[in-house]
């Protein structure tokens, strides 16, 4: 009889002991999701960002062609990439990434805007944006 009693209370240990394992799992499981999601909630307002400051960069630098601002040296291959970086971060797939194409666009348009400023001689300080031009500075 004495035996029966240990082995049931060994048993009621190993079941309370794989319960507690299934219990631990289930719960990192479910604070690994959420912490997974607010990272990627994270970096998708982060890529938002990015991708809103350079649509805004080349929708304010089109206006200034429209408007023949003469502060910039414009020519035709100017206006056309940033036509170009308009377009791409407009046509930026908005999904969830799943393969390397969406990366590969990434580096595209920061590429392109990395030339752009480059070509306009743009400063890029931490808050501030300012273009160089004939005596006067251009800041946005």
């Amino acid at each position: 009889m004495s035996c029966d009693f240990l082995d049931d209370a060994l048993s009621m240990e190993q079941e309370f002991y794989e319960q507690g394992k299934r219990d631990g799992a289930d719960m990192g499981e479910k604070e690994g999701h959420k912490e997974g999601y607010e990272f990627g909630v994270a970096k998708g307002r982060q890529f938002g960002c990015e991708l809103g400051n350079i649509l805004g960069f080349a929708e304010f630098m089109l206006h200034l062609h429209s408007l023949n601002d003469d502060s910039i040296q414009w020519n035709d291959r100017l206006v056309k990439n940033l036509e170009q970086l308009k377009e791409a971060v407009e046509t930026f797939p908005y999904t969830q990434p799943q393969d390397d194409i969406y990366n590969e666009k990434l580096e595209n348009i920061r590429s392109k805007y990395k030339l752009l400023e480059v070509r306009l001689g743009m400063i890029s300080k931490k808050n501030e944006t300012s273009v160089k031009s004939s005596g006067d500075t251009l800041a946005f």
